[in-house]
């Protein structure tokens, strides 16, 4: 009888670099460490924008990693065991889900806290289930804080969702319209992907797209007409004048954090860096607020996230939810994965999410 295998392949960074640097290392396969681990054999991940931006040592300030640098948050994949006081998996279930305080996931095996993992939808394959975690919990966050603040809830309003197609923008506009009941969903991509939104999206999703290639947002979008603005692409200020005075409601995700925020998240952030982000934040409020819209930065929250991930789960089984899935890699072809690293790193050009593929 064959030995189980004692090492994993795994991406990572020997140091801080640019993707173009990334390599595969031959590493320990992890053991569970806590009776609330699961040991999973990864079937797919995918990497984010935050995930290179860590790798290049742009954010070494508030999270420094120590190397080689395993790359991947987000998972789906099969249980293979699971700590004592684990209750709800059990060996051979298919799962997906995100590691919170380490990376690794663009591994042959991870081990993640039960309480960040869900089930995979039987009708999702794992390359879909594995390009949702971060995304749709950055979404769901920032929506369910919407449904509380604006006035009657989310349903029957118009909200504008920036890059429609994007990762994240991909999934807003969805939940927009299937979840939270929007009367009109309003997104912007660039000209080649115009008629891409009804094919990935599905046929009525979006109400109105805007090709910010060829036309004016600010004048294809009646001002004051939105009530929410998820935005996406760092354009809370350039387009707040769209948004309804009083009760209307700006999210990002792409401006900055307050200072407070990334204490809570980073413990061992400078004070002088959270003053300065304080200051950058009480910035965006005024030039927001001064025009009677509220504002927040929304920081997504990732720790004991398996209810937000169930409701994801539900919405992708039921269909209101598809997840998008541009290039894919598989794991060996190094090639091919720092070309997909790199199309992440520039924000341009892709649909959806890159996935990187174990099996």
């Amino acid at each position: 009888m064959d030995s189980p295998p004692t090492e994993m392949l795994s991406l990572t960074a020997l140091s801080y670099t640019t993707p173009s640097n990334f390599t595969l290392s031959r590493l320990p396969i992890p053991t569970l460490s806590s009776p609330t681990d699961v040991l999973i054999k990864v079937h797919a991940t995918n990497i984010n924008p935050g995930e290179i931006r860590r790798a290049t040592g742009q954010l070494k300030v508030f999270t420094p990693v120590t190397f080689p640098h395993q790359l991947g948050l987000d998972l789906s994949g099969t249980v293979l065991s699971t700590g004592d006081a684990v209750t709800a998996f059990k060996p051979g279930d298919q799962v997906f889900g995100l590691l919170t305080d380490t990376t690794g996931a663009a591994s042959e095996y991870v081990c993640v806290s039960a309480s960040t993992i869900t089930h995979q939808p039987a009708n999702v394959d794992s390359a879909a289930a594995a390009s949702v975690p971060t995304v749709g919990l950055t979404t769901l966050q920032a929506f369910d804080y919407a449904e509380r603040t604006i006035p009657g809830g989310l349903r029957g309003k118009t909200i504008f969702v920036g890059a429609g197609l994007s990762g994240t923008g991909s999934v807003a506009v969805q939940l927009a319209k299937h979840v939270f009941g929007a009367a009109r969903v309003i997104t912007t991509v660039s000209t080649p992907k115009v008629a891409r939104v009804p094919e990935l999206l599905g046929e009525g999703t979006v109400d109105q797209v805007v090709d910010y290639v060829t036309q004016d947002v600010l004048k294809e979008v009646e001002k004051g007409s939105v009530d929410f603005f998820f935005d996406t692409m760092r354009q809370a200020v350039r387009y707040v004048s769209l948004v309804k005075p009083e009760t209307g409601l700006v999210v990002s995700i792409s401006t900055f954090p307050s200072g407070d925020q990334v204490a809570v998240a980073y413990p061992n952030t400078p004070w002088v860096l959270k003053v300065v982000l304080d200051v950058m934040d009480w910035c965006y409020r005024w030039r927001i607020q001064r025009w009677g819209v509220g504002y927040v930065f929304s920081m997504v929250d990732p720790k004991h996230s398996g209810e937000q991930l169930a409701r994801l789960a539900e919405w992708m089984e039921d269909g209101r939810l598809r997840p998008v899935v541009g290039r894919t890699a598989k794991l060996e072809d190094l090639k091919a994965v720092i070309e997909g690293c790199q199309e992440v790193q520039s924000g341009k050009g892709g649909v959806g999410k890159f996935v990187i593929k174990m099996v």
